[in-house]
């Protein structure tokens, strides 16, 4: 990789501009000035001079390096097992003067697992379900966003606080009324981690998407199902609710026959004892 990307011009044509027919003025410039480096990693680097005839130049770091190309006015390196932020340093030396120059190296964790979870995932229309989005490890923590998605919606964003190059654990959670339409997408959580400060590029990573099921429970079959009268024993073994003036004995027609898994208390002729059951109710809607 030659140096004059990073400069916008030739080396050449820089050290003309900057040093008319001596050594005694000169640049020494790294190129890029700042990395992102997920945490060991490794990246590569340029050191370059507008010095026509440098003495000497180098690296000097306490990473491991290696020298890939060389030319009279530029070394290209690539450093090893960066772990923590770091600064590597460039020097040339011109008619025995010496200048560096430095680039920054800032260490991350990208966002590599992106857990969600809707609960429930069987709600009745008008209620609430909670979408919980959970990333394990990820640094820095300032530049992450959690976004949660329907389709691609954006419901809820979650930023954080925390620049340290420590991972740690990011969390959101959004509490939401279920709605009709909520059935006809799926639900997603996006883990966006913008390094672009930091010399580095955006990274995304999304969570496998969930789906929600809505039904719609009519005023009169909620109220008659938390003041059911009687408790018996279905054909499944069961509990079973049947409510005055509907069922299979009643001569109408059925619009709809949900069935409602949901926990019930004994009724007083239990002697009043703290069981809960697991039933299977049906109602009409």
């Amino acid at each position: 990789m030659s140096p004059s990307g990073c400069w916008g011009l030739p080396v050449a044509l820089l050290a003309l501009l900057f040093c008319p027919g001596s050594a005694e003025e000169f640049e020494v410039r790294m190129c890029p000035e700042q990395l992102a480096v997920e945490h060991g990693g490794s990246e590569v680097i340029n050191c370059s001079t507008t010095c026509p005839r440098p003495e000497t130049g180098g690296v000097e770091t306490s990473l491991n390096k290696t020298l890939l190309k060389e030319e009279t006015q530029w070394k290209q390196y690539k450093v090893f097992g960066v772990s923590q932020d770091t600064v590597v340093y460039c020097y040339f030396i011109c008619s025995k003067k010496q200048i560096s120059a430095s680039v920054n190296f800032s260490v991350f964790y990208p966002p590599k697992e992106v857990l969600m979870t809707v609960q429930p995932i069987w709600v009745i229309m008008g209620e609430s379900f909670i979408i919980e989005c959970k990333v394990p490890e990820v640094a820095p923590l300032d530049k992450l966003t959690l976004t949660l998605l329907r389709g691609n919606e954006s419901l809820h964003q979650q930023t954080f606080e925390g620049a340290t190059g420590t991972p740690q654990e990011a969390m959101t959670t959004y509490n939401r009324t279920a709605q009709r339409e909520d059935e006809l997408y799926n639900f997603s959580c996006q883990a966006e981690l913008d390094l672009r400060s930091r010399g580095g590029k955006i990274i995304r990573t999304t969570s496998e998407s969930q789906g929600l099921k809505i039904h719609a429970v009519a005023p009169e079959a909620k109220r008659q199902l938390r003041g059911a009268s009687s408790l018996e024993e279905a054909e499944t073994g069961l509990p079973r609710i049947d409510y005055p003036g509907h069922g299979p004995h009643r001569d109408s027609h059925w619009d709809s026959l949900w069935l409602l898994r949901a926990v019930v208390q004994p009724w007083p002729k239990d002697n009043d004892k703290q069981q809960r059951t697991w039933g299977t109710f049906s109602f009409l809607v």
